[in-house]
């Protein structure tokens, strides 16, 4: 919240409203994004690749089943 609202409120402010220290925020803000995060949004690449190669029908139950599947085959199950 706090990223998205920064051209509109003073980060001191927000982090003062949502009872969080400014330098946690920003060393947060600063740090590479998680595993979990990583293999996330690859997966949601992966859903909306299937969804436009398929034209749009493939729907929601299958494309969430099929880039699980996609993204963890190999040796491991996060990326690297």
């Amino acid at each position: 919240m706090i990223q998205r609202c920064r051209s509109e409120y003073p980060v001191k402010l927000m982090c003062r409203c949502l009872e969080v220290s400014a330098s946690g925020y920003y060393a947060w803000a600063r740090r590479e994004p998680s595993l979990r995060v990583r293999f996330n949004r690859r997966v949601l690449e992966r859903m909306r690749e299937i969804h436009a190669e398929s034209d749009g029908v493939i729907g929601a139950p299958r494309t969430r089943r099929s880039p699980t599947r996609a993204c963890t085959s190999g040796a491991t199950v996060w990326p690297a």
